[in-house]
């Protein structure tokens, strides 16, 4: 009897060490932390010239999971950290990152659909320009991306940084008439 506890305390233990047994569960989160220092200060910016965040998340396999949005100002802590833990279980994640989605841009896959769950793969997301008139007299907002993280969520306290890098200053777009047509 005694050697079947010692055996069971020496499995029992080990896995309650990998658990996140807290009084706080906010100590068991997983963090995303945004970064924009590849910049002409050389310096972290991201609080003052992102304003909002979409994540992307995949499985281990790389097949879209969920999203999640978040405004700058008043969804991130600190304006830069994200708490990414829930609905999340145990497993490998993909992490894709995007800043400044708005209504001039489309993230889809590469059929212009919507990510499907268990179907789009990371590898098939696609970015484009869009504009709802025919009249292109706008400046477009900077968009930034982050590299695609691969995270181990252990149902423990981990942050993770996001490097970002802005992919977009200015489009200009200039069309020309090359002949008449009747």
């Amino acid at each position: 009897m005694y050697t079947i506890l010692k055996n069971i305390r020496l499995i029992i233990c080990p896995l309650l060490l990998l658990a996140c047994i807290k009084e706080d569960f906010e100590e068991c989160d997983v963090y995303l932390e945004f970064i924009f220092d590849y910049n002409m200060e050389f310096t972290d910016t991201f609080e003052s010239e992102v304003e909002m965040v979409d994540v992307y998340i995949f499985d281990a396999e790389g097949y879209y999971l969920f999203s999640r949005h978040a405004e700058c100002a008043t969804d991130l802590i600190g304006r830069k950290r994200m708490v990414l833990s829930e609905g999340f279980t145990v497993g490998t994640y993909h992490l894709l990152t995007v800043g400044g989605l708005t209504r001039n841009f489309r993230f889809t896959d590469i059929h212009d659909g919507t990510f499907q769950p268990g179907i789009t793969s990371y590898k098939e997301a696609k970015l484009s320009l869009y504009h709802e008139t025919h009249d292109v007299s706008e400046e477009f907002p900077h968009l930034w991306f982050g590299e695609t993280t691969v995270i181990e969520y252990n149902a423990d306290l981990a942050i993770w940084q996001v490097p970002f890098v802005r992919e977009t200053n200015y489009f200009q777009v200039t069309l020309k008439q090359t002949g008449t047509t009747q």
